[in-house]
Formats: C-alpha cells, structure tokens, sequence
C-alpha cells in the first residue's frame, strides 16, 4: 500500500502504482508525479481536472502545496494508466509576468516586493534571512519579466536563495545550519551514490563590476580599479570571470553578487548523489536545505555535507530517497573569504 496521498477538492487519493517528488534549495517551485493503474474493465475515473489545489501528504506529514499541472491518461487493450503531475504554489511565479502599476519599486526591500507581488497569486512569503535584506534604492521590471526572474535577480544582488516548503510559500533563506540524522554511511545505510568534480563552470576570482551614484560605469579594462574580487581558492588555475553588479556597485553589494555567483558556480560542479532506503530521518523525512554527516571513502567523502536536493520516489523498489550533497561552502562565504574581499575591495578602491 502506498504512503502517498494526494488531497484535492477535500478528497483523499491513495493507492499510487508509483510516486515521485522534488524539492530543491536552489529552485523556486517544487514538483510531484503519480500514477495509477486499473483494468480496461473497470476503469477508476479521477475526479481531478488540472489547475486544482493539491496537498501531497507523506504518512499525514504535508510534503508539498500547489496545484496539478498536468492530468494525463493512457490505455492498452488490458489497462488504463492516469498520469498526474505539479508543481509548488510558487509554480505560478515562474510563469507569470510581472505586474505592477507604474512598473518601479521604489526604496523597498526584496522581502517587500516579493510580498506585493505573490499577493495577487495567494502565496505567502518567508523571510529566513533578513540580515540580507536592505532596501533597493530603484528596481524596474524589464518587459516580459516572469515574477521569479525580477526576484531572482534582486536575490543574487543579496546573497540569498529562492526556494519553497511545504505549505507552498517563497522562502527567501540562506545555506541551512541544521544538522539531521541518520549519517550516511557506506555499508551501513548508502544504496547507491555516485558523484562529479568540475572546473567547468567556475573561477578563480570574481571581479565584480558596476556604477554607482553618479551613473558612471566601468568595462573590463577599468575594472580592477573599481572593484571588489571575491576568491575561489580551491581552483588551481587562473580563471578569471568579470561579473556586473545590477545594483548600485558598493562594497556591500558587489561582495554580495560576487559571493552569489561563486557559490552557484561551485554548486553546479561539485556534485554527489547518494541513495537510500527510506524516507524518513530524525525530521520526520528527508528536505532540502540540512546538513548530514557523509562517510563514503569510495567517493572521498568524510565530514558534513549541505543537502541542496531531495528526491523521494515509491515504486515497484519501494520508498527511496536521492540525496544531492554539496560541501557547505557551495552557499555560503566563510569568514576567510569574506575577510580577503574586504582587503581587496579596500586595495583597489585606494589605487
């Protein structure tokens, strides 16, 4: 019997021949599948039509909020297979253009804009980082600006992520801090696990570029004299990457943007995916956005790592549950790094 169910119009759907869903830090709208089998004879109609309101329930736990995107059917000469498939509330932002009367906020924070603008879609935002919040002196909406594309390039200026959780809600937040077990551990509870180490995506130093108050501006040539460098010094070559601060360019803000990019760099080529038995875990099942002790020598791995994706599936395996680990440092500056971009923001702002 299936652990899966999907409430919709205040009706309990069980049952599920397979089940699969997504959550990941680094994505705004989490998504979900499932599907059923009966026979040709006695086809079990579902009462489900795209765009209702779903809550996906793990053993009465809520996993995910949003709505059925996708309603599909398919049949044979013996069986009929219905399809389902979601997103997230927060599905709609990566939608929808953004809207707004006169198309500028003005002297407003990211948290404060998201709000106006989720308002009209019934979606509530969470501010977990508001230590990264300082106000924006102008933001314009570019024609055909999805809402997430307009918050996601505030999000970058501000050092933090956009993401969601169970309720359905925009989280902004920063890499988590807490700790969940069991550790994974090979030969104890690792099915399966694999993982890459990368340098095609990243750099040794981010110099960041941009104008300030006065509107000047400076190209490559000019930059390292107006500019704040942020280090990557676990790349051993010299890569250098010129990255634009949308904002107006300060300390704060290009160390910020720097300190953004460098983390999504590093995260999109230090991977590792492990696979366990399972969903649950001392939080009741596996979510993004945790620390867990990894143990795997095959993979050179021994120490924290962050969970940046949660995959769990139910099938003809049983329940198991996809891990993407990265090293915390992926979304988060240290305090040595932090400490070498101010030396270097006060060093060429001198010259």
């Amino acid at each position: 019997m299936s652990n899966i169910t999907l409430r919709i119009r205040d009706l309990d759907y069980t049952d599920w021949l397979s089940s699969r869903v997504d959550m990941d830090v680094r994505t705004l709208a989490w998504s979900f599948s499932a599907s059923v089998t009966t026979p040709v004879e006695q086809p079990q109609q579902l009462a489900i039509e795209k765009g209702d309101l779903v809550e996906v329930r793990y053993q009465e736990r809520i996993v995910l909020t949003g709505y059925i995107d996708t309603v599909g059917a398919s049949h044979d000469d013996q069986n009929v297979r219905y399809e389902l498939s979601g997103r997230s509330l927060t599905g709609q932002l990566t939608d929808s253009s953004a809207v707004y009367e006169g198309g500028q906020f003005d002297n407003q924070r990211l948290s404060d804009i998201a709000r106006t603008l989720c308002r009209p879609f019934g979606i509530d935002v969470v501010q977990l980082a508001p230590g990264h919040d300082a106000p924006f002196t102008t933001v314009r909406i570019e024609q055909g600006e999805t809402v997430f594309e307009l918050l996601e390039r505030l999000a970058r200026q501000r050092g933090v992520l956009l993401t969601s959780n169970s309720q359905g809600a925009l989280v902004v937040t920063r890499a988590g801090t807490a700790l969940v077990t069991p550790e994974l551990r090979l030969g104890e509870n690792i099915k399966a696990a694999s993982g890459t180490d990368s340098l095609q995506q990243r750099a040794s130093q981010y110099i960041v570029k941009g104008s300030t108050n006065g509107g000047l501006s400076w190209d490559a040539d000019q930059a390292s004299g107006n500019a704040i460098v942020v280090y990557d010094r676990s790349v051993p070559l010299y890569r250098p990457r010129i990255v634009v601060c949308e904002s107006e360019l300060s300390a704060e803000n290009a160390r910020a943007r720097g300190q953004w990019q460098r983390c999504r760099d590093l995260g999109e080529d230090v991977i590792e995916n492990t696979t366990v038995t399972g969903w649950d875990n001392s939080e009741g099942y596996w979510q993004p956005n945790r620390l867990v002790y990894v143990d795997n020598p095959l993979l050179g791995i021994n120490g924290e790592r962050l969970i940046v994706a949660v995959t769990l599936t139910e099938g003809d395996d049983g329940e198991l549950c996809e891990l993407t680990t990265q090293p915390p440092e992926a979304l988060v500056i240290t305090e040595e790094q932090a400490s070498e971009e101010a030396l270097a923001w006060q060093t060429n702002s001198t010259q």
